[in-house]
């Protein structure tokens, strides 16, 4: 399902869903209700156009650095941005995603899935960064983080899905 084009192209599409990722980030700490859907469908989007092992990483690590300069704890959130991308290489590779042209519902699903598992990886990282690292809550306040990372996996699997199955063709036209 990828494009078959240059070095240059991969690296245009990483830069320019890398900085999608960033500005999306920066809305969520004002409207955190729907953000995670968008962010779900960019961040899909970008690494089914790159497909191949890295892209993700690539992304997420490149969207990380520029959220760190924004971000209380600093250069500490990149781990959690580079924990998605790596997560999510590794299961599109043990997946087959990268490099499969099928247009299935099993295809789809399964995009969703390390997506999902992505993000709730995502979810335990900055928990961990936060209670442990800089113990900025207490642990027992973690319970009101386990509901957040849930509502983060739900919208992750419907905005991921969207992209595969929805999405992702029609762009795919688009560029050519």
């Amino acid at each position: 399902m990828g494009l078959k084009r240059g070095k240059t192209f991969k690296l245009s599409l990483i830069a320019i869903f890398s900085v999608l990722l960033f500005l999306i980030s920066q809305l969520h700490k004002s409207l955190p209700t729907i953000i995670q859907v968008i962010f779900a469908v960019i961040l899909t989007i970008g690494v089914l156009l790159i497909n191949s092992f890295g892209g993700a990483i690539m992304i997420t690590s490149l969207a990380g650095l520029l959220y760190s300069f924004t971000s209380h704890i600093g250069f500490l959130m990149l781990i959690p941005w580079i924990v998605r991308g790596a997560v999510v290489d590794i299961l599109f590779k043990l997946f087959k995603i990268y490099g499969s042209n099928l247009d299935s519902l099993k295809r789809h699903l399964l995009v969703a899935l390390g997506m999902t598992i992505g993000s709730v990886c995502t979810g335990l990282t900055q928990l961990f960064v936060i209670v442990f690292i800089i113990k900025a809550i207490p642990f027992w306040g973690a319970s009101i983080v386990f509901i957040l990372i849930l509502n983060a996996a739900v919208q992750t699997t419907i905005g991921s899905f969207i992209a595969s199955k929805y999405l992702i063709n029609r762009i795919m036209r688009l560029i050519g």
